[in-house]
């Protein structure tokens, strides 16, 4: 006969992950963890420090480093990129209609960010802009 394991009459353990508790019945010797859901898509990470490692990538560090920082393993860090990247790309889907992406890109490279060595856009180097546009002038 299966007795029912109670949080009461369970010790507990040494967790499993980090913020995770493990139990073991004394009666039955079960061991379990207490219950717990998956944050993004089947990945156990916290929401601050999936954001967190999303950040660090942005802002152009590598995913090693971005590993060794936020702890999370290599396989993670690519689930929680090749997710916010779907999401982000669905997003830009219903944002931007009737402009190819490859004209976007081009028209923000020129006209909307400046560069190191120019100090300028390269559209303003070129007397083309006479000021940096904001991305929302440049999907108007």
């Amino acid at each position: 006969m299966v007795s029912i394991v109670t949080e009461a009459l369970c010790s507990s353990q040494n967790g499993v992950a980090p913020g995770l508790r493990r139990f073991r019945c004394p009666q039955c010797h079960t061991s379990y963890t207490e219950a717990h859901k998956p944050t993004l898509d089947g990945a156990y990470v916290s929401q601050e420090r999936s954001v967190l490692a999303l950040r660090l990538m942005v802002e152009g560090n590598s995913l090693r480093s971005t590993e060794r920082i936020t702890g999370l393993d290599i396989n993670t860090l690519m689930k929680i990129l090749v997710k916010a990247g779907e999401k982000c790309e669905k997003l830009m889907g219903k944002l931007i209609v009737n402009v190819p992406v490859k004209d976007l890109r081009f028209a923000y490279y020129n006209f909307c960010r400046i560069h190191k060595t120019l100090r300028v856009t390269p559209a303003m180097e070129a007397g083309i802009a006479n000021h940096i546009w904001e991305l929302a002038e440049l999907l108007a």
